[in-house]
């Protein structure tokens, strides 16, 4: 894992981003070093280069776009988070690092409603207490947390920059994660199912009858 210093390189000549990412690699081994790249025939320069991570323009603008319109709340952690200083980017950056496991990171939104997770919804309406780190929590074994981190969670007016995963959740929250994939398909059944939802919060796995008495209760 390299440290939580980086460098940047990202003028519109390629020639000059690799010299100035491999002087700065030489000097400092432990550097987390990122390059743009503006024209794809040099692709095998920038292999050859074993950099951190190799941008290039048009992939940084449709996938800003995607995300815009796939998660909403995208933009405004974007916003906060551009308010933050350099030492907090950094660790944020490292963490997601470590989550990802060298692949691009995925993000996504839940909302504690129940059209979106029924589980958690009926739940909440239950009176039950339902923390965050049980939406975090793996279905196969609550012990460990899934590959997962909550960037931001709106709650009515307010939104909360990377969430304590302490904080007991609301109806109608919006929660906007950013990690592995396969924390995307572990996480839904938590939100759909009450029964994996009750072993994540209580760590019991109850019969199948008990589960719907205690979640679905007649109306």
């Amino acid at each position: 894992m390299k440290n939580a210093d980086g460098i940047v390189a990202g003028t519109d000549d390629d020639a000059n981003n690799l010299s100035i990412v491999m002087t700065a690699g030489d000097l400092n081994p432990e550097l987390f070093i990122v390059a743009r790249q503006n024209r794809s025939e040099n692709d095998a320069i920038f292999r050859a280069a074993r950099l951190d991570l190799v941008t290039k323009n048009s992939e940084i603008i449709a996938s800003r776009i995607l995300a815009l319109i796939t998660t909403p709340l995208t933009a405004e952690f974007l916003r906060l988070a551009n308010q933050q200083d350099r030492h907090w980017a950094n660790e944020l950056i490292n963490r997601i690092i470590g989550v990802a496991d060298e692949r691009w990171p995925q993000t996504w939104m839940l909302e504690t409603r129940a059209t979106d997770a029924p589980a958690v919804a009926q739940a909440l309406e239950n009176g039950d207490t339902v923390l965050l780190e049980h939406l975090c929590r793996d279905p196969h074994d609550r012990k460990r947390l899934l590959r997962c981190i909550p960037l931001l969670m709106k709650r009515g007016s307010q939104h909360i920059l990377l969430p304590d995963l302490k904080t007991a959740l609301q109806p109608f929250d919006q929660i906007l994660f950013c990690g592995h994939e396969t924390a995307i398909h572990r996480m839904s059944r938590i939100r759909y199912d009450p029964s994996v939802l009750c072993y994540t919060t209580t760590g019991k796995r109850p019969a199948a009858g008990w589960v719907w008495r205690r979640f679905i209760r007649p109306a």
